[in-house]
This record gives C-alpha cells, structure tokens and sequence, in this order.
C-alpha cells in the first residue's frame, strides 16, 4: 500500500540516512544480486532518462508505485530517501560508473557519477527497463518558509541543471544532459498542492496536536500557517528579482510565496521542455481519482515509455484525492487566478486553466 494523503514526492515514510553506504548494480552479493546489461565506463549504450517532474507533495510518489506494477518495471530516482536499499544498508546507481561509495571509503566520492537510484517502489518483483527509465525529479525552486526569493528563485538555466542533480547528501555531477530524453510533467491543483505544502511543513516542525489552534490541520490552521508569510512578502517587496507587477498581484493572495513558487517552478518545467526539445506528456493527479481516468493514464504513460503494461488490474492502494480548495475563498482563488495569469507563462497557464 502506497500512503497516498498528500502523496509526498519523497516516496516513502522510511528514513534513509544520507551517510548510507552505495554501491553499482553489479556489485551485489549474498544472494541480492542484480544484473544490468548496460554496465561499463562509458556513456554510450546506457539506459536513457525519462524524468517525472513534481512539484513537492503533487503525487510523484504514487505516479513511481504505479507504473512499477502496472508494467513490472524498475523506475529510480534523484532522491536518496526513496532509493532502494539491500540489506546491508546499499543504495544501488542506474549507471555503473565504476564507483563505489561506503561510509568506510569516503576517498570514493559522487563526484564522477551523475546518475540516479534505483527507487524502493516494487524494486526487487520488477524487471530493469531496457531503453528508457522513469526517474523521480523535484528540481529546486522550492523552500518551506520562512524563506527569502534568493533560495527559490532559479534561472532556466540553474533549474535544468538542479533536476538532474541526485541528492545523495554528497557533492557531485548532475546526470549529463545527453542522458535525458522525454519529461513527463505531473501537475496537482495549486489550491491543493500549496495546503499540502502545509501539511509538509507540520510534519517536519511536529505541529501534529490538534490541541494547537495555531497550526491546526484545518482551515484554521492554514491561514494562521499563511500569516507567517508576512515576514516573507517584506522580502519580496524589498527583492529585485520579483517584478513590481507581480508583488502587486501577490498582495491579495494567501500564501502568496507559495503560490509565485508553485507557477514559477511549472513555468521553469514548460520552458525546460521547449529549450531542450524533449518529448513530454503531461499527468493530472485529480485524474487518479477515476479508476476508469488511472487505467487510461497508465496505458498512455506505458505507451509513452515503450513499456508494456502487463498489470492493469492490481494497483497500489488509492482512497481518494484529497481536495483542499474549500480552504479558500472565492475572492481568495481570484486572487490566485490573477496571480497565475500575471506570473505564468502562456503554455504553463493553459496547463492549469483547469482548476480556475
């Protein structure tokens, strides 16, 4: 069962620690062994990179668990927490670059690797893909406030390279460009993702009683959550890197940083996508909700991927999307319109066109 309340794109709850030990696909023993035809030094042959592109808490995680079982095929990650680990404690790379990294051999480094985890999801009842793997990427862009416009604020060019950076809790090279061929672009409600930003938020400062009215998971506890946003806006008011127009636009929205964060990173995807050419699709979250809606997206996914899909029946556990837009007002999502319309991007508006 794949827990799915804001379905955090972190994977899941289990903790790994960033000193955990790594090592290459062919390097296992004791019976976990796992085999990879597309070893070696080099770049050429190798498996080729079809990145799954979320906005934090927008669903990646069930997107991953999905298509692992629907298709019986390994799928990885940029993220350390949701890697795959053996049983003695090994995060296992996509490309076997000839490094091995343990906390007993910190001469060998990420440096000359720039490649993905294999992710947790189903990893060791699935098969390696042959061409073309589904790796989970957050890209930046993002912070849990309090935060100032120059920790989120990217380039097109420093957000492209930030989502084929691994997090491995070490230093080292993105995935080279050349490895990466096709997007996929998973889009969440906005109203939704930035209240389950919140919930983010509460979970990692333990506002988990219900006795506190301050940071209470509800409505309440929301917008109490969204004042401390006003600490944020002095920082934006004061940044040369946000447009007049739009801290104009933002002085009428709740959570207003959230939301600049939450249309520039989709922007920053569109532009990606166009700059660099790549074959993309793009997922709704909401659509999950329609068992009908997840069959037909799991075909067009698989389709996408040159994958067949050989599970169309036994999917990960899914209650419902959780919808919090009855936590704003109808003058509070106008505001929020405006902003979208002032601050997006022709393309990235029409992607969210839906939700207003």
């Amino acid at each position: 069962q794949v827990e799915n309340r804001d379905s955090d794109a972190n994977g899941s709850s289990d903790n790994v620690d960033n000193e955990k030990k790594y090592k290459n696909v062919d390097d296992y023993s004791n019976g976990d062994t796992v085999s990879h035809k597309n070893g070696g030094s080099t770049w050429e042959g190798r498996l080729k990179i079809a990145y799954l592109l979320a906005y934090p808490k927008s669903g990646a995680s069930y997107t991953s668990f999905l298509m692992a079982r629907a298709t019986n095929t390994s799928v990885a990650t940029n993220q350390i927490s949701s890697a795959y680990t053996d049983p003695n404690g090994f995060a296992s790379f996509v490309f076997d670059m000839g490094t091995t990294m343990s906390d007993n051999d910190p001469a060998n480094s990420f440096m000359d690797i720039g490649s993905p985890l294999w992710m947790k999801a189903y990893f060791k009842e699935t098969a390696l893909p042959e061409h073309l793997v589904l790796t989970e990427s957050q890209c930046s862009g993002f912070c849990l406030p309090p935060c100032i416009p120059e920790e989120y604020i990217e380039t097109d060019a420093s957000f492209e390279e930030s989502c084929r950076d691994v997090d491995t809790g070490t230093v080292g090279l993105p995935t080279p460009k050349s490895e990466v061929k096709k997007i996929v672009h998973l889009i969440r409600d906005p109203f939704s993702n930035v209240v389950s930003r919140f919930h983010e938020y509460r979970e990692q400062t333990k506002y988990k009683s219900r006795k506190s009215n301050f940071h209470g998971d509800d409505r309440t506890g929301f917008h109490n959550w969204c004042k401390m946003d006003e600490q944020t806006m002095k920082d934006v008011e004061a940044s040369p890197l946000i447009a007049n127009q739009v801290k104009l636009l933002m002085k009428d929205v709740p959570c207003a940083s959230e939301f600049f964060k939450y249309i520039a990173w989709h922007n920053h995807v569109v532009e990606m996508i166009w700059n660099e050419d790549y074959e993309s699709m793009e997922i709704y979250y909401e659509e999950y909700d329609s068992e009908v809606l997840r069959k037909a997206l799991v075909k067009q996914l698989a389709a996408f991927m040159n994958y067949a899909v050989v599970d169309n029946d036994t999917f990960p556990s899914f209650i419902s999307v959780n919808s919090y837009t009855g936590y704003f007002t109808k003058e509070e999502k106008k505001s929020v319109e405006k902003l979208v319309k002032g601050l997006a991007l022709t393309r990235t508006a029409r992607l969210l066109d839906r939700y207003f």
